[in-house]
């Protein structure tokens, strides 16, 4: 494996970009004095406060947010996978890349031939990815391959996706269009022969069945195959449906339409619209275990369902939403749109903050199980967490900022919010 890194990493500690009147230098300099801590009156009292620290950061105070951010030296950066170890996996046009939380670079696997595959994570910490080629490629833990499958073989999927045993499904164009089940070996499991060609991942359910987006020139099929590739049943959904369908914890299936439309698909097979959306639905819907659905559209709105199909909540952010809505570990909901903007709200649609992103677009955002969120795109990758920069310098868990963003002292050219001195230029 030739290793090869034009990830190039930036000083995790370096401020971002802020929007305001002033940014924050590459690293804070010392604290003043306990005894200097002291806010002077000539301080006007309408800018101090969180009045103030809106003013210096925008709505999100960025340093507080992102913990370090790499750039690369090509594009076509993009689809984030954590590993059950914690590291991160992007694809770009070199290859793949596997970042360790701190945002160092573990390793780098070189693709074969131009791909915008998404890698898949295994349970050991690996992945299966496809390096160009036309096939898979299994890679352990530290990059190395373990097997090769399928090589030369048209991907009709630019991600496989895992079963509980790591087998991996995926659909090819092999002698017309099939779905095929690789083993954790590498080794043909079964296939099965598609109507069509199929351009999502498929859909794996607990008990071993397997279900599959089918795209017809106006309309959509669903088809179930069971555990050794036999097909059970078809559901047909109207119109033209890009997104992909999801899997909710009662076994049924859903996916929305471009006409806004969202469809559940019964274990059984039967297709019903449950919601009419205001614009085209392309993102992924995100189901809960309490059966609450979440989802974007085209158009900028942002909806929370109960688990009947009847509307909690929405929200309209004024850009599209094409990828699925994430979660952070104290729920928080994270939605990209295609003006480059993140947005951050409450389980209730409450807005929390938002931060402009450097790219726009696609499935950008991956979260792990220690709440990092990771963004990537463009030619950079984020790492988003409560705490950022102050938690690499060792400011994180006991001396925290304030929440309401106070002004413990400030100075004719500074000012410090919670523990950490920033400069300000005053009008």
């Amino acid at each position: 494996m030739e290793m090869i890194s034009p990830l190039r990493p930036m000083t995790p500690t370096a401020a971002p970009e802020t929007r305001g009147p002033a940014a924050p230098p590459a690293r804070p300099p010392a604290d003043p004095p306990a005894a200097e801590r002291s806010t002077p009156s000539s301080v006007p009292p309408e800018m101090t406060g969180r009045k103030l620290a809106e003013t210096v950061f925008g709505s999100r105070r960025e340093n507080d947010l992102i913990a370090w951010r790499i750039e690369t030296g090509s594009d076509g950066l993009g689809w984030p996978e954590v590993t059950g170890r914690g590291n991160l996996l992007v694809s770009d046009d070199q290859g793949l890349a596997s970042i360790a939380p701190d945002g160092r670079i573990a390793w780098r696997h070189p693709r074969e031939a131009w791909t915008h595959a998404r890698p898949k994570s295994t349970s050991d910490g690996g992945c299966v990815w496809s390096p160009g080629n036309g096939g898979l490629v299994g890679l352990d833990p530290q990059g190395r391959p373990r097997w090769r499958w399928g090589e030369g073989l048209q991907m009709q999927t630019i991600q496989p996706t895992l079963g509980p045993d790591d087998t991996a499904y995926v659909c090819v164009r092999d002698e017309g269009w099939k779905l095929h089940a690789v083993g954790s070996d590498g080794q043909t499991r079964w296939s099965a022969p598609l109507d069509m060609h199929a351009s999502s991942p498929p859909v794996v359910h607990p008990d071993g069945k397997v279900s599959v987006r089918v795209d017809l020139a106006e309309e959509t099929l669903l088809a179930t195959y069971g555990p050794q590739g036999q097909k059970l049943h078809q559901a047909l959904i109207p119109g033209r449906v890009e997104g992909r369908p999801a899997l909710a914890q009662d076994g049924s299936v859903w996916l929305g339409n471009d006409s806004g439309g969202l469809f559940r698909v019964s274990p059984e097979g039967q297709a019903d619209q449950v919601f009419q959306a205001r614009g085209g639905i392309r993102a992924m819907p995100r189901i809960e275990e309490d059966g609450r659905v979440y989802f974007g559209t085209m158009k900028g709105m942002v909806y929370c369902l109960e688990p009947d199909g009847t509307k909690a909540w929405e929200v309209d952010l004024k850009g599209m939403v094409e990828s699925r809505i994430e979660r952070m570990a104290d729920g928080t909901l994270l939605v990209g749109t295609f003006e480059k903007v993140l947005h951050a709200l409450t389980p209730e649609g409450q807005p929390k903050w938002q931060i402009p992103l450097p790219f726009a677009g696609g499935d950008a955002l991956a979260v792990s199980n220690d709440g990092t969120v990771y963004a990537a795109g463009g030619r950079q990758v984020l790492a988003l967490r409560e705490g950022g920069i102050q938690a690499d310098l060792g400011r994180g868990s006991s001396s925290s900022p304030d929440p309401a963003g106070s002004i413990s002292s400030e100075g004719e050219d500074w000012v410090v919010i919670g523990d950490v001195k920033l400069p300000v230029r005053r009008a």
